[in-house]
C-alpha cells in the first residue's frame, strides 16, 4: 500500500468509525489513545500543551520506540506480515519527518512554533555524544526506563518511549503511534489558515491541503447522510 492511501485510508476510518463520538477539532492523538485504552498512562503527552511541544515529544519518542525496540515488540499484534510491519514503519517515519518540516515552516503549523517549544538539554547531549551511533544515543536519553514518574514534567520524550516500549497491555504499537501522526495531520491541516492553504495550492499545492480537502469532503457526506 502507497503512503498516501495507508494516511487517507486511516483519516477515513477515524472520522468516519468515531464521527459520533470523536470531533477533528479535540486534542491530537486522543482518539487513537482513547481507542487503546492508553489515554490515562500517555495522555500528558497531549493534554495542556502547544500543538509544537506535542510534535516534538511524539516525535523524540517514535525515535527512540524504533531505535529500541526488539523485533518482538516491533510486530504490531493486528498485522502478521512482517513487510507490513516495515510499510507501517515506514509511515511513521515520514509523518515525523513531515511534521517536523512544519515546524520549520510555521506559517503551516496552527499556533505557530513558541520560541519555548524545545526539549531542553538535547542539543548538548547530542554533542557529547556524536561519537554514538543513533540507537546508543536513543538508549542514553531512555537511561531512566523505569518510568519515574518525574519525567513526566522533566524529560516527557523519554517518560513516553519508556510508556511506548513497556507496552505493558500487549498492543499493536506500531499502529498507535501511526495513529497518533496521522491525528496530528488532521489536527495541523483543519486548523491551518486558509490563506496559508491558498498560497500553498498556488505554488502547486501541500500535503496538507491536501488533508484538509478530505477531512472536509468526509464532514460533507456525514452532513449529507444525517440529513438523508
Amino acid at each position: 500500500m502507497k503512503f498516501k492511501e495507508q494516511v487517507l485510508g486511516q483519516v477515513r476510518r477515524t472520522m468516519t468509525r468515531y464521527s459520533e463520538t470523536w470531533s477533528i477539532l479535540d486534542a491530537p492523538g486522543k482518539c487513537v489513545l482513547t481507542e487503546y485504552r492508553l489515554l490515562d498512562d500517555m495522555g500528558f503527552s497531549i493534554k495542556d500543551r502547544d500543538f509544537a511541544h506535542c510534535i516534538l515529544i511524539w516525535q523524540v519518542a517514535t525515535d527512540i520506540y524504533l531505535c529500541c525496540c526488539d523485533d518482538t515488540q516491533h510486530q504490531s499484534r493486528c498485522l502478521n506480515a512482517e513487510e507490513d510491519d516495515k510499510v507501517l514503519v515506514e509511515a511513521i517515519k515520514v509523518l515525523s519527518k513531515y511534521m517536523g518540516f512544519l515546524m520549520i515552516h510555521p506559517n503551516l503549523l496552527p499556533g505557530g512554533v513558541p520560541s519555548n517549544s524545545t526539549i531542553n538539554n538535547l542539543e548538548q547531549w547530542w554533542k557529547t555524544s556524536k561519537f554514538c551511533t543513533s540507537k546508543e544515543f536513543a538508549r542514553t536519553l531512555l537511561a531512566d526506563e523505569n518510568e519515574d514518574p518525574k519525567l513526566k514534567t522533566s524529560k516527557p520524550y523519554s517518560f513516553l518511549a519508556a510508556k511506548l516500549l513497556g507496552n505493558r497491555s500487549n498492543l499493536p504499537m506500531l499502529q498507535v503511534i501511526f495513529g497518533v501522526w496521522v491525528e496530528f495531520l488532521c489536527y495541523a491541516a483543519y486548523h491551518s489558515t486558509g490563506i496559508s492553504h491558498c498560497i500553498q495550492l498556488g505554488r502547486g499545492g501541500e500535503f496538507l491541503s491536501v488533508i484538509r480537502l478530505v477531512i472536509d469532503h468526509i464532514e460533507l457526506f456525514h452532513k449529507h447522510m444525517e440529513k438523508a
